[in-house]
């Protein structure tokens, strides 16, 4: 289960990078309409998940089956989310 939930973490913090870079990286016509506040609650939302999986994985503790499960989905969620992004926003 460690394992499993390490390499979970470990989808989740680099995937959730490369949604954030995906997102903010460039000229996007979207975010570009968000207000200030909607804008940073985004960037503080990402960033958080990001380095909260990196601490989760460099950590290594015993998780429980709830929070493997819940990582596994975010891991899944967040690949998911920058293969999206990429391929019908950055790609084109």
């Amino acid at each position: 289960m460690i394992y499993i939930n390490a390499i979970a973490n470990f989808l989740i913090c680099g995937n959730v990078a490369l949604f954030y870079i995906f997102l903010f990286g460039r000229e996007n016509k979207a975010i570009a309409k968000l207000t200030w506040m909607e804008t940073q609650a985004v960037r503080v939302g990402l960033i958080l998940t990001s380095c909260g999986a990196l601490l989760h994985f460099l950590h290594m503790e015993v998780p429980s089956w709830t929070q493997v499960v819940l990582n596994c989905g975010l891991g899944i969620l967040f690949s998911w989310a920058a293969h999206f992004h990429y391929t019908y926003f950055v790609k084109k």
